[in-house]
């Protein structure tokens, strides 16, 4: 026999099992029991746990029915939830379709049974008692079958924004700013969350989410506008965004107070400047403006146009001009159409288009900004701007021109008969730097070209004036201007004073087969210019062609001993060639002279050896004939001195003053006889 004991808190229950069998439930307290060979078995229970957790519990209960004094039995239906309080306070949850038992011992037990037909959300006090427990995020959930979920689905909602909670796939509820709980058990839920800053719900089923949560219709203003409307969404008063025509839109009444303004842009589309600045200050780009429905196309609601000053702008409407616009901004309505535009500086003053006549009959009133002129084929027009020449008109050209450029005023001038320019007129196209190709005035039909052909003739000049090939004018020193409309206009000048003209380096066979470089200057002068132009393009050329045949047939027809024996031979023949061939040319040939006749090596080393040989004979002769002289002299020197013996001493006397002057030093002793007796002995 053996004795155990057994101690039960307040917070406990204790079942005994003999053998297998329950023998006694024990209350708080201390117990002692005598086994005999016996097997005993506890079992605790914590009260604070309130469930009697026992697999197999009802059997169990059946079979011992004493212990239901003990227990509360608690069962929900399967659209049922069960809420357990304990001295009022909310201790745990019991899942629809479950059933347990709770220990009457642990305190003042009390169940809720909230039917989920009435609604899955929690109230707001429920909510609020469930986020209290201090134990867990949820009371306890006492259920036979670990649940997958948690018992509240929750939702979050932030300030400024909505939200929508599907419920198996269906719209259940719509949730402003706050905190949500929902009861999760058999069923799905999902939630979309919008930002009431953007108005607009878009969605393509908002019919039927209406038809399925009948709440949602008090959360949303519905908008719509005409095929040819625009709608302005206002929100407290202040442009929010654009509506597109045709369109329906549902809106956020929680956003704010909203008001719809319809524009009728059946006729005039252009946006006043109070809604522009409006669309600009919704957002930088005004196409983000655009509030539209699910099913609305995505199109810029605005085309913006920017004209800057001095500027114009045509406007085009699905291809058709539709305005002609001054400096500004400007925004239209471009809904179901496309507008295009084109800006003009009036600094251009000539509008220029292919199809000036059909924007006229397009538009009409298009002609109140323009100015026409017209020229006919013979007459060129100035245009003048507030006075000032800006430009010239080609003859048979129509232009139209900017009036907000200014004043301005054609002048024409009739070139039929007289294509030249006055004076003062060339200067100021010069002085204005209009007679350019890119300054030319003119209409899409015609061709960018320099207006005027301008051209100085120098002084001791003639120019010739060619019209279409032709000449038509001599042209004396001075600057000139002529109108080359249709026309080409050429003007060639010729230097009328005499210059030199050089033939050189010209290798010429003579008629022994001597090689010889000559070099040959001429002076010519052209007297006649209209003669010259018509017998040659290039003078200077033909001259040089007839110097150098000239030349060659005057070398050609001599030897090389011939023309150094005469060389002026080859200035004359050279000369009365040319001046044949130039008498129907009005050029006048004055000189002809050959510069340098230059031999090749050989021949030059053999004509200075014969020069040589020729001088060197020349000065043996000499030589010669000179020595004869001499000795003859001497001949009658010596007659003369033998019968004169006074004059042989004159040539002592100079025979002694030529050693003289080579001696430095003379001593003389006895005097001028002893040294005439001692030096010199006549007789």
């Amino acid at each position: 026999m053996k004795r155990f004991t057994i101690e039960v808190a307040e917070t406990q229950r204790v079942l005994v099992f003999k053998n297998g069998q329950f023998k006694e439930l024990l209350s708080p307290g201390r117990y002692s029991r005598w086994h005999w060979g016996d097997v005993y078995q506890c079992e605790t229970y914590q009260l604070d746990e309130l469930v009697f957790n026992k697999p197999d519990d009802e059997r169990f209960l059946r079979q011992y029915p004493q212990l239901n004094t003990h227990l509360l039995p608690v069962h929900t239906a399967d659209d049922e939830i069960g809420l357990l309080y304990n001295f009022g306070q909310l201790v745990g949850i019991i899942p629809p379709g479950e059933s347990c038992y709770c220990w009457r011992a642990a305190g003042e037990l009390s169940l809720q049974l909230v039917p989920l037909a009435a609604g899955r959300q929690l109230s707001p006090q429920l909510y609020a008692s469930l986020q209290l427990c201090p134990a867990t995020d949820y009371p306890p959930v006492f259920s036979r079958v670990r649940q997958p979920v948690a018992p509240v689905y929750q939702v979050t909602v932030a300030r400024e924004h909505i939200s929508l909670v599907y419920l198996n796939g269906r719209l259940h509820s719509v949730l402003e700013a706050g905190h949500y709980g929902f009861w999760h058990y058999g069923a799905e839920f999902s939630v979309e969350t919008f930002s009431l800053d953007r108005l607009v719900l878009r969605k393509e089923n908002i019919p039927q989410l209406l038809v399925e949560c009948p709440a949602l219709a008090d959360h949303l203003q519905q908008f719509s506008t005409g095929i040819a409307q625009v709608g302005l969404i206002f929100r407290h008063n202040v442009l929010a965004g654009v509506m597109a025509p045709g369109d329906r839109l549902y809106c956020w009444r929680n956003s704010g107070e909203l008001r719809l303004d319809c524009v009728d842009i059946s006729g005039d589309r252009q946006i006043t400047a109070q809604v522009l600045n409006g669309i600009h200050r919704i957002a930088d780009n005004p196409n983000t403006a655009l509030l539209r429905g699910h099913e609305g196309e995505i199109t810029p609601p605005v085309y913006p146009l920017v004209i800057p000053a001095e500027q114009v702008g045509l406007l085009y409407l699905d291809g058709r001009l539709h305005r002609v616009l001054p400096a500004g901004n400007y925004g239209f309505w471009q809904f179901n159409c496309r507008f295009t535009a084109e800006v003009y500086s009036q600094q251009q003053l000539v509008f220029q288009k292919d199809n000036v006549l059909q924007l006229l009959a397009e538009y009409p009133p298009l002609l109140d900004s323009l100015q026409h002129f017209t020229t006919t084929g013979t007459e060129v027009g100035l245009v003048r701007h507030n006075g000032q020449l800006v430009g010239v008109m080609a003859p048979g050209d129509s232009l139209y021109c900017w009036r907000q450029a200014g004043v301005l005023q054609l002048d024409t001038l009739d070139t039929a008969h007289n294509c030249q320019l006055s004076a003062e007129l060339l200067a100021q196209l010069h002085r204005t730097g209009v007679n350019r190709a890119d300054k030319l005035l003119r209409s899409a039909q015609v061709s960018a070209c320099q207006p005027v052909y301008s051209c100085v003739v120098a002084p001791y000049h003639q120019g010739l004036l060619y019209q279409n090939g032709e000449l038509v004018q001599s042209l004396s020193p001075g600057q000139y201007g002529f109108w080359q409309f249709d026309q080409q206009i050429d003007v060639r000048e010729f230097d009328t004073r005499i210059r030199l003209l050089d033939v050189s380096g010209q290798e010429i066979l003579s008629k022994d087969k001597v090689s010889l470089r000559l070099n040959l200057t001429a002076s010519v002068q052209v007297v006649d210019a209209v003669l010259a132009a018509q017998c040659a393009e290039n003078i200077d050329e033909l001259l040089y062609k007839y110097l150098q045949l000239a030349l060659r047939e005057a070398v050609g027809t001599k030897t090389l001993d011939e023309l150094l024996a005469d060389k002026e031979y080859i200035n004359q023949m050279v000369f009365e060639l040319v001046s044949q061939q130039l008498q129907q040319t009005g050029i006048a040939l004055h000189l002809v002279g050959v510069k340098d006749i230059i031999l090749p090596g050989e021949i030059r080393t053999i004509l200075n050896q014969v020069v040589e040989a020729q001088k060197s004979a020349e000065a043996n002769v000499i030589k010669r004939r000179e020595e004869t002289a001499a000795t003859r002299s001497l001949h009658n020197t010596a007659k003369m001195i033998e019968n004169n013996p006074i004059l042989l001493r004159l040539k002592e006397l100079e025979a002694l003053e030529k050693v003289s002057e080579k001696v430095g030093n003379l001593s003389v002793y006895g005097g001028l006889e002893g040294l005439m007796q001692g030096t010199v002995k006549i007789g």
